[in-house]
């Protein structure tokens, strides 16, 4: 292990915290979990992105009217034109 004081002029001026409190929603969080044998969920930056993926499920059978994306032309494009 490696000690020593900061003597730099911004140490001077403004302090050296030697530590700082973790804010309340932060503590039972790691930034790097996986070095501390802790699942990801655990990580201060997780985000569950399957939850944002999930695409509702296609019903068999399924109405292809019922999608205006796919089945209702837009206005503003001009149709394609024959060649």
């Amino acid at each position: 292990m490696v000690t020593g004081v900061r003597n730099d002029p911004d140490a001077r001026v403004y302090g050296t915290p030697v530590e700082q409190a973790k804010p309340v929603e932060h503590i039972g969080t790691y930034l790097h979990p996986e070095l501390y044998g802790q699942p990801p969920e655990s990580g201060l930056f997780y985000r569950d992105h399957s939850l944002l993926m999930a695409a509702p499920p296609i019903k068999p059978g399924g109405n292809p009217e019922s999608t205006p994306a796919l089945s209702t032309p837009n206005p503003a494009v001009p149709a394609a034109q024959p060649r």
